[in-house]
C-alpha cells in the first residue's frame, strides 16, 4: 500500500471524527421560509415559488449555510501518448521502429473524493484524494533486417529478426489539503499542500528471448495555489471553474533490467531530484436533486512537468557502467468526473 493510500484513510477518519453533526441545527432552521429576489432585492415567501423554483432556492440556501460539503466522483481519465522517441529499430534502409508515440492509452476508470468544511476558529479546509489505478497500452513492430538495435546510452544489439512486442503501464494518484480563503461571493482562493505519485513501466520482448524492463517512480511533495469561481447560473444549473498551479520536489527513481537470456540479467538503478510542476484546470456543472444533494459533472485537464517518464529512460540506460535518469519528461491527462455532492 502506497503513502497516498495511507494519507487517504487517515484524512477521512480525521474529517469524520471532527464533523459536528448538529452544527447546522444550531445555526439555521432546516429550510428557509423566505428568500431574497436578486432582481428586486425583496423577500419572497418560499410558498409563492413554483416547485422547481423552491428546489433551486432551497439548494442555494443549503449551499450557503452548509458547514460541510462532501463530494464523490467516478473518474474517466485518459493519459495522452508519450512524445515521439525511437526506442528500438532494425537496420533496413528505412528502419522499422518501435516508437514511444506508438502507445495509445485508452480512458480508464478511477475515483475522486473530497471533503470541505470548517473547524471553529480555522479557515475553511478541503481534503481531496483521487486515483487511477492504471493505464496500459500495447505496441509492436516487425524487425526485418538484423541486427535489432536498442537505443540505449551504449547502443545494444540483438542479432535476430522478428516481432518486438512491448507494453506500457502508468498509474497516478494525488492527495491534497487546501485552505479555502473567500475573496468575494463568487471567488475563493486555494492554497495548500499536495502529494502525487506517478509510477510507470515499459517492458519490451525482443526476439532471441531478450527483454528490456524499465520502471520509474515519482514522488512529488510540494505546495499549490489556485482559485475556484462561481461562473454563472442557468435556472437550477450552476457552473464552476477551478484552476491550480503547484511546485514540487520530485524524488524520481529509474530501475532498469536488461536480460539477454544467456547470462544473469543486468540490473541498474538511478535516482535524482528535480523541481516538478503541475497545472490543473476544470469546469463543473452542478444540478440539485434535493436541497442538500446535487449531481455534479466536470471536465478536468492535468499537466505534470519535470517527471521521470518510463520511455524517456531508454536513451539514458547504461547496462555496462552506471545508468542515468531523465527526470525532465511530462505527462498530460484529461477526462470527465461524474458524481454527487452532499451539503450538511
Amino acid at each position: 500500500m502506497t503513502i497516498c493510500h495511507y494519507r487517504y484513510y487517515a484524512g477521512w477518519i480525521l474529517a469524520l471524527a471532527l464533523l459536528p453533526r448538529s452544527a447546522t441545527a444550531q445555526i439555521a432552521p432546516e429550510q428557509p421560509i423566505a428568500l431574497m429576489d436578486q432582481g428586486s432585492e425583496e423577500l419572497v415567501p418560499l410558498a409563492d415559488l413554483s416547485e422547481c423554483g423552491k428546489m433551486c432556492a432551497q439548494a442555494d440556501w443549503a449551499r450557503g449555510s452548509a458547514c460541510w460539503t462532501a463530494r464523490a466522483n467516478l473518474v474517466v481519465l485518459q493519459r495522452t501518448r508519450p512524445d515521439s522517441l525511437v526506442l528500438i529499430q532494425d537496420q533496413s534502409g528505412t528502419p522499422e521502429t518501435l516508437d514511444a508515440a506508438d502507445f495509445h492509452f485508452d480512458y480508464e476508470l478511477g475515483w475522486d473524493v473530497s471533503l470541505l468544511g470548517q473547524v471553529a476558529g480555522l479557515p475553511q479546509m478541503e481534503i481531496r484524494f483521487f486515483s487511477v489505478d492504471g493505464w496500459t497500452a500495447q505496441a509492436s513492430a516487425e524487425m526485418l533486417t538484423a541486427p535489432i538495435q536498442i537505443n540505449t546510452a551504449t547502443g545494444d544489439f540483438v542479432n535476430a529478426t522478428g516481432t518486438v512486442g512491448a507494453s506500457y503501464h502508468s498509474e497516478l494518484c494525488s492527495f491534497e489539503a487546501n485552505a479555502r480563503l473567500p475573496h468575494s461571493e463568487r471567488v475563493t482562493w486555494l492554497a495548500g499542500f499536495r502529494y502525487l505519485e506517478l509510477d510507470e513501466r515499459f517492458l519490451a520482448d525482443i526476439p532471441s528471448e531478450v527483454t528490456l524492463d524499465v520502471a520509474t517512480r515519482n514522488r512529488l511533495y510540494g505546495a499549490q495555489f489556485g482559485a475556484e469561481a462561481q461562473l454563472w447560473q442557468l435556472g437550477c444549473w450552476s457552473f464552476e471553474g477551478t484552476g491550480k498551479f503547484g511546485l514540487f520536489g520530485n524524488a524520481a527513481t529509474h530501475d532498469g533490467v536488461f536480460d539477454t537470456g544467456s547470462d544473469e540479467p543486468e540490473v541498474r538503478s538511478a535516482s535524482d531530484g528535480a523541481v516538478a510542476y503541475l497545472i490543473e484546470a476544470g469546469l463543473a456543472a452542478v444540478y440539485p436533486i434535493t436541497p442538500r444533494l446535487s449531481l455534479r459533472g466536470a471536465y478536468n485537464v492535468l499537466w505534470l512537468g519535470n517527471v521521470a517518464v518510463a520511455t524517456d529512460q531508454v536513451p539514458v540506460s547504461n547496462f555496462v557502467g552506471d545508468t542515468g535518469i531523465d527526470p525532465h519528461g511530462n505527462s498530460f491527462y484529461h477526462g470527465a468526473f461524474v458524481g454527487i455532492e452532499y451539503r450538511h
